[in-house]
């Protein structure tokens, strides 16, 4: 499900993640940790500007995941959160 009027994904979002490993592991499920070409060692101030830049045919179902993680410290995440809660009980 696509949630209409997510909060914008910003740079400050992925510095406030704060941990590589974090994203090192959500991209990788995706299979385009490598396709960002952050290297061995990256910073979390790396990971948006190499976001922007990737194109890959998953990147709409990459995005509105990352917003979902993104609205869930917001007041949005509340509803994103009933709305999974609904739609998984039947």
């Amino acid at each position: 499900m696509h949630i209409a009027d997510h909060q914008r994904l910003t740079s400050r979002f992925f510095r406030d993640v704060n941990s590589v490993e974090l994203f090192r592991r959500f991209f990788g499920d995706f299979g385009v940790w490598d396709s960002l070409g952050l290297g061995s060692h990256p910073m979390n101030g790396d990971i948006y500007p190499a976001w922007e830049e990737l194109r890959f045919p998953q990147r709409a179902d990459i995005q509105e995941d990352l917003c979902r993680i993104n609205d869930i410290g917001r007041e949005k995440g509340r509803f994103a959160l009933c709305a999974g809660k609904v739609l998984n009980s039947g």
